[in-house]
């Protein structure tokens, strides 16, 4: 009988001729460690105390042994290790007595021994295995093993269990034990063992994290593939398995392929590894993505290790260049770049017999080797040509050094190329490749060689003036060619002076020398200035719209690195920078912590943090001057995302208060113009939105209403961009603020009552007399102004009304009354078209903020009636409980609170839905309104602006009034069909949007 290896463990218990099996398997249901370890004693005892340990094989032990073997992952910790340590030395004992038998012992006793030294290893490796995919199983969390805080020391020690095993595996591997069997080759089934324990042990990360057991599975593994060599073709099969399987294991595979190779002469493995891997489908690597990522990895790793192994292999790698998986084509591209910084550094190393020579001829060698480097860097263009999106992680470590005597230096005549193929790269499919790409362009950005400065506009007039100096000594050099041609006809004419000639010659040779060198010079100026304007356009026409759609992408990585690519670009002036960067500020209405984030830094970076080491940012003042540029060239949609981004900022206190008061330093309309003024104003009412408090101190209330509301800011010459700006920070005194607590309310209140009373209320003047168009000319208003600020400041101007008093309702009537006064009751018949759409836009919008404003009277009415009912509990106490709560359950049972809150709700819904618009002062103007948009008068109807003020001013009403917008719904479709004006149509698919909302 032999012990055969069997191909599950389980099948030995079955019962065939020939081969030892187990007869009984013993469960351990009813006994308790103690008893357990007294059988492993026991065990222990019969097989070290027997010879070469061959009481194994008797059926009793060999039960027992299976038995415990088969029990272990249901052992506790302890149990376990004492198993493997019992394990290790039946091993070890076996394997010393095979080296010490003699060599004359007969067959059968040679097959008893043979059977006794693979039972044994067999057991170990089984047991090892076992223990291993248990710990991997507690570490996924798959058995729920409670953590103590002994399980530090427990790995520990386990490590040092499975160390001490697996070097007696190693030492159970020599030619005295493989003698045992014909032909010094055991079966593969046996051979096999070793490896399976090594991958099973190379998996575990665990038991993997210390230094010395690797080198240990190295050694095992090394040491099977030496002595049988039948294995190979399996380990290789296995080892791609299981760098399929296991991310942590890409290098440590290659560190054993580089031992295998240089310590162990194993020639082959490598060779055959590396075949295999380029015989991977596309269709393999589309499927098990991450393994392909692992597999790339490791080509990645041992490219770096030892060039020399894929420069034998090199044909099978370049196989990948086709695969459709990005790593693979990643991972050729990589191993083919370090095969030629390899080769590269080979050249570099001098010969020792020409040591002195080399030293001599210094100069000479450093520009062979820069001209090497560049034919190098061709050869890895080329190669990287056919697939370009893996070559951005190599060139952006080239980039990192660009000392021009670095191996890794990027050549400069292959900037445009790299440029080229990292842009090309922002399209990729793969997210790995995109931000590759980025960082590639934004490295290349940073090491750019034409300084700091990238403004197209600076080379492009450098270029010029050069050219046209060129062109001017190009004149000269001709003139004085033709003067020295002259000159010899000259001397050829006179014989007897022919001493005189060589001095001539001589001074116009050195003039000639002079004039190539400066022609030289200007030559590679001019070429230094082109090769800048090509470097820039390559960014702002190609790379930076590419950017800006990725910023709409899916992946939260393109998004963060397109925001840093911008804003490097920004602080290199790059002309489209600035459309980049405001094509990022809508990013802040997303909800994502790490852009937003992001988008913080950015914006503090560029615009808010004092840098003195830059010049535009030195200072306090040109801080706050940026911000006001910056704010002029953008569009009202970039307004409303700046403003959201500056009350961010603000409320995370990373505007610094030196900054804000340069901003009030710009409020002044005798120092600076209007723009200016009206941009700082803008900017200070989106830090006042998230707190008002700078406004009631150091008198800045006074400094609105005078540079604010003053004549200035009143004058049609401003077409009023300031009183708009000014409005729109009045509108953030807010008497009860939404988001403070009732004190500070109070306290706000309490401030804008005594030390700033008198200014809001020359403000509310101010803007009574703007609308009531008391700051008009004789000329009326402009049409520039109309198109453009008028209407937007007439709106914030009744925001403002509404915002900072507590009768509006009062100051609109009062606004309204002397306009029809204005209008109607004049000493002449005519009636200003502009004025009279002025009146329906104010009419319309008063009617809205009217409605708005009763609303938020009837709601604070509710919540004083819930405060004073929570006050007055307490002081009912004097009642009894009981009482009170029949009283209590008498009013909900009746309804008695509801029906208030219910009349309350019916007489605020009456207000809104008929006082407003239809019985009141302004509804006294609705007929006007139609009349204005029915009647028969071609002076009206060929009034654009009349005309949509009055459809703007029909829809508001509509909005607040249901009986209204019933009564004129029809009119609303009729306007929609026949209006020849695109304007108007679009104003009344919107109302009929909000109508649809409002009442649906």
């Amino acid at each position: 009988m032999e012990f055969l290896v069997p191909l599950h463990v389980a099948d030995l218990e079955l019962a065939k001729a020939g081969r030892y099996h187990v007869q009984t398997v013993q469960t351990f249901e009813d006994e308790n460690e103690k008893e357990i370890v007294i059988h492993i004693q026991r065990l222990e005892d019969q097989v070290l105390g027997s010879e070469a340990g061959l009481e194994l094989l008797q059926e009793e032990w060999f039960d027992l042994t299976y038995s415990l073997v088969k029990k272990l992952p249901l052992l506790s910790d302890s149990i376990r290790m004492r198993l493997i340590e019992m394990l290790s030395a039946f091993v070890s004992n076996v394997t010393e007595s095979v080296l010490t038998r003699r060599h004359d012992d007969d067959g059968d006793d040679m097959i008893f021994l043979r059977s006794t030294f693979k039972a044994s290893v067999y057991f170990l490796v089984t047991s090892l295995t076992s223990v291993c995919s248990l710990q991997i199983q507690v570490e996924k969390g798959i058995l729920k093993t409670k953590k103590t805080q002994a399980s530090t020391s427990n790995r520990i020690h386990w490590s040092k269990v499975v160390e001490s095993a697996i070097q007696k595996l190693s030492r159970s591997i020599s030619p005295a034990t493989f003698s045992m069997w014909n032909m010094k080759v055991p079966e593969e089934e046996f051979s096999m063992l070793y490896c399976k324990v090594v991958f099973k042990l190379l998996g575990n990360a665990t038991l993997c994290r210390g230094k010395s057991l690797k080198p240990k599975l190295y050694h095992l593994l090394a040491m099977s593939l030496q002595k049988a060599p039948a294995i190979h073709i399996s380990v290789v099969a296995s080892v791609i398995d299981l760098i399929y399987t296991h991310e942590h294991l890409s290098a440590p595979i290659a560190e054993l392929v580089e031992l295998l190779f240089f310590k162990y002469s194993n020639t082959t493995f490598a060779s055959d590894l590396i075949s295999e891997i380029g015989k991977i489908s596309s269709r393999d690597a589309s499927k098990d993505v991450a393994g392909t990522r692992n597999i790339a990895m490791f080509l990645s790793s041992l490219s770096t290790l030892t060039p020399a192994l894929i420069m034998g292999n090199l044909s099978f790698v370049l196989a990948l260049l086709d695969s459709e998986a990005y790593q693979l084509r990643n991972a050729a591209v990589t191993c083919v770049t370090q095969i030629l910084l390899w080769n590269f550094r080979q050249s570099r190393q001098p010969d020792d017999t020409v040591v002195n020579e080399v030293k001599k001829k210094s100069r000479r060698l450093k520009r062979s080797d820069r001209e090497t480097k560049n034919d190098l860097s061709d050869s890895d263009n080329n190669s990287d040509e056919e697939d370009s999106s893996s070559s951005d992680s190599v060139n952006e470590e080239e980039v990192e050094k660009p000392d021009k005597e670095s191996p890794r230096a990027l050549p400069l005549h292959m900037l445009k190329n790299v440029t080229l193929m990292a842009v090309g790269r922002l399209q990729d499919k793969a997210a790995v490749v995109r931000r590759h790409s980025i960082h590639l362009l934004s490295l290349l950005l940073e090491r750019n060689p034409f300084m700091g400065n990238l403004n197209r506009k600076f080379y492009a007039k450098k270029r010029d003036a050069l050219t046209e100096e060129m062109k001017k000594k190009r004149d000269e050099v001709i003139a004085g060619a033709e003067k020295e041609i002259n000159e010899a006809m000259g001397e050829l004419i006179i014989v007897n002076e022919g001493t005189a000639a060589p001095s001539t010659a001589i001074s116009s040779d050195e003039q000639g020398a002079l004039l190539e060198k400066e022609l030289q010079k200007t030559v590679q100026l001019l070429k230094f200035y082109q090769d800048a304007i090509d470097f820039i356009d390559e960014f702002e026409l190609q790379a930076i719209p590419l950017m800006g759609q990725l910023l709409g992408s899916k992946s939260m990585s393109d998004v963060l690195e397109a925001i840093q690519f911008f804003e490097k670009a920004y602080r290199f002036r790059l002309g489209a920078a600035q459309a980049g960067i405001k094509k990022v500020l809508p990013l802040t209405w997303r909800s994502d912590a790490s852009l937003q984030e992001q988008l913080s830094n950015t914006f503090v970076a560029l615009f808010i943090r004092i840098d003195e080491d830059d010049p535009e940012r030195s200072s306090p003042q040109l801080v706050a001057e940026n911000l006001v540029k910056f704010l002029d060239e953008c569009t009202v949609a970039e307004y409303t995302c700046l403003e959201r981004i500056m009350g961010e900022l603000h409320r995370s206190q990373k505007v610094p208060m030196v900054v804000i008061s340069s901003l009030w330093g710009l409020v002044d309309v005798t120092v600076y113009p209007v723009s200016v003024v009206s941009n700082a104003l803008a900017l200070l009412s989106m830090i006042a939105n998230i707190d008002d408090s700078m406004l009631f101190s150091n008198d800045r209330l006074g400094q609105v209403l005078t540079m604010g509301f003053g004549d200035v800011a009143c004058s049609p010459d401003s077409r009023y961009r300031i009183l708009g700006a000014a409005c729109r920070l009045v509108q953030c005194i807010q008497l009860e603020p939404k988001q403070l607590v009732a004190k500070s309310s109070s306290q706000t209140q309490r401030r804008i009552q005594r030390s700033n009373l008198d200014a809001t209320e020359q403000i509310v003047l101010r803007l009574q007399r703007f609308l009531a168009l008391d700051f008009v000319g004789d000329n009326g208003i402009e049409m520039a102004c109309l198109h453009s600020t008028w209407f937007d400041t007439v709106q914030q101007s009744i925001e403002s009304i509404f915002s900072i008093c507590e009768r509006p309702e009062d100051v609109c009537g009062d606004v309204v009354k002397h306009l029809s006064l204005r209008l109607f009751e004049s000493e002449t018949n005519d009636v200003s078209r502009v004025e009279l759409a002025h009146f329906f836009f104010v009419l319309g919008h008063s009617a809205v903020k009217v409605a708005i404003h009763v609303e938020k009277l009837a709601a604070k009415v509710k919540k004083m009636r819930g405060n004073r009912n929570a006050a007055a509990k307490p002081a009912d106490n004097s009642a009894s409980n009981g009482d009170a709560e029949d009283v209590a359950a008498m009013e909900d049972e009746l309804g008695v609170a509801a029906e208030v809150e219910a009349e309350e709700d019916t007489f605020v819904n009456n207000i809104i839905q008929k006082e407003i618009a239809c019985r009141n002062l302004l509804g006294m103007y609705g007929p006007l309104i139609i009349r204005v948009l029915v009647g028969t008068e071609d002076e009206f109807k060929s009034d654009e602006l009349l005309t949509e003020c009055a459809v703007v001013a029909l829809s508001k009403f509509m909005a607040v009034s249901e009986e209204f917008c019933e009564n004129h719904l029809q009119l609303l479709f009729t306007i929609l069909q026949d209006s020849p004006q695109p304007s108007v149509r679009g104003d009344v698919i919107i109302a009929l949007g909000d109508l649809s909302f409002r009442f649906p």
